[in-house]
């Protein structure tokens, strides 16, 4: 029975080469084994090297897309994120979030969708203070 993998990765293009170098090794074994890509559809970033390494070797890509993302302002999320990071629970996350902007696989702008409370008695005034305001930096709280 033939297999298939979906990948989702950053469609970002500023990214370390290398990232791409492994993006399309990822591809070209995909090929090689015969196995079918399935993928967000984009030719950008990560996911356009897998697609074009799966291509180089003759394997099939199958792209979807889903209706939302064909619109030019990709704004889906447009409700309040809080994250309760008790005791620092979430301290590792919110790192790894920190190095997706410095690694440039998302843009800084993700860090305004969220905000981060340390007590219970701090997430209700974040939700009701909240306004959708794209890069409002008073929103993201990390410290």
């Amino acid at each position: 029975m033939p297999k298939s993998l979906c990948v989702y990765c950053s469609s970002s293009d500023r990214l370390e080469p290398k990232y791409y170098a492994a993006a399309t090794r990822v591809g070209e074994e995909l090929a090689r084994r015969q196995w079918t890509l399935v993928y967000g559809g984009g030719k950008t970033g990560l996911m356009g090297a897998v697609a074009r390494g799966v291509k180089s070797g003759a394997g099939r890509v199958v792209g979807v897309i889903p209706e939302f993302m064909k619109m030019r302002d990709l704004e889906v999320l447009q409700k309040p994120i809080v994250i309760l990071n008790q005791d620092g629970y979430y301290d590792d996350l919110l790192r790894l979030c920190e190095r997706i902007v410095r690694e440039k696989f998302m843009h800084a702008t993700i860090q305004g969708k969220y905000a981060v409370a340390r007590t219970v008695e701090e997430v209700f005034p974040l939700i009701e203070h909240w306004s959708h305001q794209p890069g409002d930096a008073k929103w993201f709280q990390t410290k």
